[in-house]
């Protein structure tokens, strides 16, 4: 992005278990669901309190970036009267089920597929008073096409975030109290919200591209017989 290649921006799309994705999908209902993806202490309490600011609150999958911290999430949340499955658990969502905690590794793509709203975590620590975690890869929920928000602390991808938000993708916030404004017209408006990400999804394409101008460059100086 921007001109320049960085490897860290290599991956296609994340990919999902289909029979999964229509078992959650069926139990979710038409219900909206924002995914809280990666996050960090004290942002999952936050952002859920933020939400519930919205005329009408929707399912919230929170997703932990260290799953082990599950039990203690558990008992936050229903300390808040918050009715939770826990994913690592087996239990099933029912119509009073208002977070769905997704405590398990390598369901990333699962979980994005579901989402109508992307919450980026690790980037709400300096407005939650946190230390900051300097954000996660934003660009996973953009190459599915996904509209995300994060927080002001994504320092961990400066450029990646700055060009989403330029290509309107990403919108960012500087204070929790944000969160609901910004996430109430995307999901009160599906059609402003596909096309919020679908500039996302163009701009990591972008960055894709930028990789392969990169290969192209270094596949001739290789030894013969190495392949990408």
């Amino acid at each position: 992005m921007q001109g320049r290649a960085n490897l860290k921006l290599a991956g296609g799309p994340l990919t999902h278990d289909k029979g999964a994705f229509e078992q959650l999908s069926a139990a979710i209902g038409d219900r909206s669901v924002v995914l809280a993806a990666s996050t960090h202490p004290g942002e999952e309490r936050a952002i859920a309190r933020a939400l519930d600011a919205l005329e009408e609150v929707p399912f919230l999958i929170l997703m932990p970036r260290h799953p082990e911290r599950g039990g203690g999430l558990v008992q936050t949340l229903r300390a808040d009267g918050r009715v939770v499955a826990v994913r690592s658990a087996g239990e099933t969502i029912a119509l009073d089920t208002s977070v769905y905690l997704a405590d398990t590794l390598g369901e990333m793509g699962l979980f994005l597929a579901l989402a109508d709203v992307v919450v980026m975590g690790g980037s709400f620590g300096p407005v939650i008073g946190h230390a900051g975690a300097g954000g996660h890869n934003p660009l996973e929920p953009a190459r599915l096409g996904k509209p995300t928000v994060c927080g002001p602390d994504m320092a961990n991808w400066p450029d990646v975030a700055a060009d989403l938000e330029r290509a309107g993708g990403l919108i960012r916030v500087e204070r929790i109290e944000q969160l609901a404004p910004a996430v109430a017209p995307l999901l009160g408006d599906p059609v402003k919200a596909r096309a919020m990400g679908e500039r996302a999804r163009r701009a990591a394409q972008a960055a894709d591209a930028g990789l392969d101008r990169l290969w192209s460059h270094l596949a001739p100086l290789l030894p013969a017989g190495r392949t990408r």
